[in-house]
Protein backbone atom coordinates (compact mmCIF):
# COMPACT_ATOMS: atom_id res chain seq x y z
CA UNK A 1 0.00 0.00 0.00
CA UNK A 2 1.85 2.83 -1.18
CA UNK A 3 1.57 6.70 1.08
CA UNK A 4 -1.38 8.19 -0.55
CA UNK A 5 -3.69 4.84 -0.23
CA UNK A 6 -2.67 4.58 3.28
CA UNK A 7 -3.41 8.54 4.03
CA UNK A 8 -6.82 7.36 2.51
CA UNK A 9 -7.55 4.73 4.55
CA UNK A 10 -6.78 6.53 7.42
CA UNK A 11 -8.78 9.22 6.77
CA UNK A 12 -12.03 7.18 5.93
CA UNK A 13 -11.38 4.89 9.16
CA UNK A 14 -10.85 7.60 11.52
CA UNK A 15 -12.42 10.64 10.90
CA UNK A 16 -16.08 10.96 11.88
CA UNK A 17 -19.03 10.60 9.32
CA UNK A 18 -19.44 14.80 10.21
CA UNK A 19 -16.25 15.44 8.57
CA UNK A 20 -16.24 12.88 5.93
CA UNK A 21 -19.48 13.60 4.46
CA UNK A 22 -18.58 17.08 4.01
CA UNK A 23 -15.05 17.10 2.65
CA UNK A 24 -13.24 14.49 0.20
CA UNK A 25 -9.86 12.88 0.98
CA UNK A 26 -8.34 14.71 -1.50
CA UNK A 27 -9.68 18.48 0.22
CA UNK A 28 -8.44 17.09 3.26
CA UNK A 29 -4.88 16.26 2.64
CA UNK A 30 -4.59 19.43 0.63
CA UNK A 31 -6.03 21.61 3.43
CA UNK A 32 -3.64 19.75 6.00
CA UNK A 33 -0.74 20.09 4.27
CA UNK A 34 -1.15 23.82 3.42
CA UNK A 35 -1.85 24.64 6.73
CA UNK A 36 1.10 22.63 7.72
CA UNK A 37 3.40 24.80 6.32
CA UNK A 38 1.47 28.14 7.38
CA UNK A 39 1.60 26.91 11.17
CA UNK A 40 5.20 25.54 11.03
CA UNK A 41 6.71 28.97 9.18
CA UNK A 42 4.70 31.28 11.72
CA UNK A 43 5.72 29.14 14.88
CA UNK A 44 9.14 29.13 14.34
CA UNK A 45 8.77 32.74 13.53
CA UNK A 46 7.17 33.35 16.55
CA UNK A 47 10.38 32.11 18.72
CA UNK A 48 7.51 30.03 20.82
CA UNK A 49 9.38 28.62 24.15
CA UNK A 50 10.58 25.30 23.21
CA UNK A 51 9.10 22.85 25.59
CA UNK A 52 5.80 24.10 24.06
CA UNK A 53 6.73 24.37 20.17
CA UNK A 54 4.85 21.11 19.16
CA UNK A 55 1.73 22.28 21.30
CA UNK A 56 1.98 25.33 19.79
CA UNK A 57 2.68 23.55 16.28
CA UNK A 58 -0.52 21.40 16.41
CA UNK A 59 -2.92 23.95 17.33
CA UNK A 60 -1.88 26.07 14.97
CA UNK A 61 -1.99 24.01 12.32
CA UNK A 62 -5.36 22.82 12.85
CA UNK A 63 -6.87 26.39 13.12
CA UNK A 64 -5.48 27.14 9.68
CA UNK A 65 -7.39 24.22 8.84
CA UNK A 66 -10.56 25.08 10.03
CA UNK A 67 -10.08 28.19 8.58
CA UNK A 68 -10.04 27.33 5.75
CA UNK A 69 -12.90 24.46 5.66
CA UNK A 70 -15.19 25.68 8.51
CA UNK A 71 -17.67 27.69 5.68
CA UNK A 72 -18.89 23.81 5.21
CA UNK A 73 -19.48 23.41 8.09
CA UNK A 74 -21.29 26.64 8.65
CA UNK A 75 -23.45 26.29 5.35
CA UNK A 76 -24.50 22.82 6.68
CA UNK A 77 -24.61 22.55 10.14
CA UNK A 78 -27.61 23.79 12.45
CA UNK A 79 -26.73 27.35 13.86
CA UNK A 80 -27.59 26.81 17.50
CA UNK A 81 -24.79 23.61 17.14
CA UNK A 82 -21.70 24.50 19.02
CA UNK A 83 -19.71 22.18 16.75
CA UNK A 84 -16.44 24.41 16.18
CA UNK A 85 -14.46 23.36 19.55
CA UNK A 86 -15.36 19.54 18.95
CA UNK A 87 -14.28 19.41 15.09
CA UNK A 88 -10.86 21.42 16.00
CA UNK A 89 -10.52 18.56 18.81
CA UNK A 90 -11.03 15.23 16.32
CA UNK A 91 -8.77 16.38 14.00
CA UNK A 92 -5.79 17.41 16.83
CA UNK A 93 -6.21 14.06 17.73
CA UNK A 94 -6.42 12.46 14.18
CA UNK A 95 -3.25 15.04 12.93
CA UNK A 96 -1.42 14.80 15.89
CA UNK A 97 1.42 12.05 15.72
CA UNK A 98 1.72 12.49 11.79
CA UNK A 99 2.36 16.06 12.49
CA UNK A 100 5.27 15.03 15.16
CA UNK A 101 6.56 12.87 12.76
CA UNK A 102 6.52 15.94 10.22
CA UNK A 103 8.39 18.43 12.58
CA UNK A 104 10.54 15.70 13.26
CA UNK A 105 11.69 14.86 9.53
CA UNK A 106 12.05 18.94 8.99
CA UNK A 107 14.47 18.63 11.76
CA UNK A 108 16.24 16.18 9.74
CA UNK A 109 15.62 13.09 12.12
CA UNK A 110 15.06 10.34 10.04
CA UNK A 111 14.46 6.73 10.90
CA UNK A 112 17.89 5.67 8.93
CA UNK A 113 19.98 7.42 11.31
CA UNK A 114 21.40 5.84 13.34
CA UNK A 115 20.96 6.69 16.87
CA UNK A 116 24.83 6.88 17.92
CA UNK A 117 24.57 9.79 15.31
CA UNK A 118 22.06 11.77 17.31
CA UNK A 119 23.01 14.59 20.10
CA UNK A 120 22.23 12.82 23.12
CA UNK A 121 21.30 14.42 26.56
CA UNK A 122 22.15 11.20 28.77
CA UNK A 123 24.60 11.06 31.39
CA UNK A 124 25.64 7.80 33.03
CA UNK A 125 23.49 4.91 33.24
CA UNK A 126 20.77 5.59 36.39
CA UNK A 127 18.64 3.60 38.56
CA UNK A 128 15.51 5.03 39.70
CA UNK A 129 13.23 4.40 42.63
CA UNK A 130 9.79 2.43 41.60
CA UNK A 131 8.06 5.85 40.64
CA UNK A 132 9.18 8.53 38.71
CA UNK A 133 7.45 11.42 37.39
CA UNK A 134 7.09 12.87 33.72
CA UNK A 135 4.85 16.21 33.37
CA UNK A 136 3.42 17.23 29.84
CA UNK A 137 0.79 19.81 28.73
CA UNK A 138 -2.80 18.21 29.20
CA UNK A 139 -3.13 18.52 25.20
CA UNK A 140 -1.42 15.22 25.19
CA UNK A 141 -3.24 13.79 27.68
CA UNK A 142 -5.59 11.55 25.77
CA UNK A 143 -2.91 10.22 23.59
CA UNK A 144 -0.99 9.49 26.42
CA UNK A 145 -3.92 7.68 27.71
CA UNK A 146 -4.19 5.51 24.56
CA UNK A 147 -0.34 4.68 23.74
CA UNK A 148 1.76 5.57 26.46
CA UNK A 149 4.41 7.67 26.25
CA UNK A 150 6.20 7.46 23.19
CA UNK A 151 10.19 9.11 22.59
CA UNK A 152 9.92 12.53 20.28
CA UNK A 153 12.56 15.06 19.69
CA UNK A 154 10.76 18.03 20.33
CA UNK A 155 12.78 20.72 20.57
CA UNK A 156 15.30 18.68 22.12
CA UNK A 157 17.01 21.29 24.37
CA UNK A 158 17.59 23.38 21.97
CA UNK A 159 18.48 26.23 24.63
CA UNK A 160 20.65 24.39 25.61
CA UNK A 161 22.31 22.52 21.95
CA UNK A 162 21.74 25.71 19.75
CA UNK A 163 21.27 25.34 15.84
CA UNK A 164 19.62 22.72 14.23
CA UNK A 165 21.18 19.47 16.07
CA UNK A 166 19.76 16.07 15.07
CA UNK A 167 18.94 15.13 18.45
CA UNK A 168 17.79 11.80 20.16
CA UNK A 169 14.24 11.22 20.83
CA UNK A 170 13.11 10.86 24.49
CA UNK A 171 11.54 10.82 27.38
CA UNK A 172 12.43 12.97 30.47
CA UNK A 173 11.18 12.51 33.99
CA UNK A 174 12.06 13.64 37.56
CA UNK A 175 12.99 10.90 40.26
CA UNK A 176 11.42 12.75 42.63
CA UNK A 177 7.59 13.02 44.45
CA UNK A 178 8.84 16.01 45.57
CA UNK A 179 6.85 19.08 43.25
CA UNK A 180 9.52 21.06 44.43
CA UNK A 181 12.09 18.53 42.42
CA UNK A 182 10.40 18.60 39.62
CA UNK A 183 10.82 20.37 36.35
CA UNK A 184 8.66 23.48 36.28
CA UNK A 185 7.80 24.64 32.59
CA UNK A 186 6.05 27.90 34.62
CA UNK A 187 2.54 25.96 33.47
CA UNK A 188 0.51 24.17 34.64
CA UNK A 189 0.87 20.67 33.24
CA UNK A 190 -0.32 17.36 33.71
CA UNK A 191 1.81 14.57 36.11
CA UNK A 192 1.67 11.49 35.54
CA UNK A 193 3.82 9.01 37.59
CA UNK A 194 5.72 6.25 35.75
CA UNK A 195 6.24 2.59 37.68
CA UNK A 196 9.90 1.74 36.75
CA UNK A 197 9.54 -1.80 37.28
CA UNK A 198 6.66 -1.83 34.93
CA UNK A 199 8.04 0.14 32.29
CA UNK A 200 11.43 -2.18 32.23
CA UNK A 201 13.29 0.59 30.62
CA UNK A 202 16.65 2.14 30.78
CA UNK A 203 17.23 5.16 32.42
CA UNK A 204 20.15 7.69 32.60
CA UNK A 205 20.87 11.06 34.53
CA UNK A 206 19.72 14.24 32.45
CA UNK A 207 23.14 15.56 31.92
CA UNK A 208 22.10 18.89 31.38
CA UNK A 209 21.33 18.77 34.95
CA UNK A 210 23.63 16.82 36.86
CA UNK A 211 23.86 18.64 40.04
CA UNK A 212 22.06 21.88 41.74
CA UNK A 213 18.46 22.46 41.76
CA UNK A 214 17.48 19.38 38.99
CA UNK A 215 20.02 16.94 40.05
CA UNK A 216 17.03 14.37 39.73
CA UNK A 217 16.55 14.74 36.40
CA UNK A 218 16.35 11.72 34.58
CA UNK A 219 16.01 10.58 30.33
CA UNK A 220 15.21 7.65 28.82
CA UNK A 221 15.31 6.75 25.07
CA UNK A 222 12.13 3.78 25.31
CA UNK A 223 8.48 4.20 24.74
CA UNK A 224 6.29 3.31 27.99
CA UNK A 225 3.29 1.76 28.09
CA UNK A 226 0.04 3.30 29.65
CA UNK A 227 -0.23 0.44 31.38
CA UNK A 228 2.39 1.87 33.46
CA UNK A 229 1.38 5.34 33.95
CA UNK A 230 -1.29 6.82 36.52
CA UNK A 231 -2.25 10.13 35.92
CA UNK A 232 -2.05 12.34 39.57
CA UNK A 233 -2.99 16.05 38.55
CA UNK A 234 -4.61 17.16 35.72
CA UNK A 235 -3.45 20.83 34.61
CA UNK A 236 -5.06 23.22 33.11
CA UNK A 237 -2.00 24.26 30.70
CA UNK A 238 -1.93 27.93 31.44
Amino acid sequence: MNLQETIRRVLREELSPRIRRRLSNDEMENEFLESFEGAYRLTKNRKVLSSHFLDELLYTTITFMMDGVHWRFVSTLPEDEFWYDDIHKELENHYRDRIIQMYNERKGIKESILKEDLYSPSGDEYIPGKFVVHKSNPIWRENIELTGLQTYVGDCYQQHVGGDVECKPSIFATDSLDKKQMFDSTYDDDIWVINTECAGVTWYKDKHFEGGDYKHHIVTFDNISPDCLRLIHKGSGK
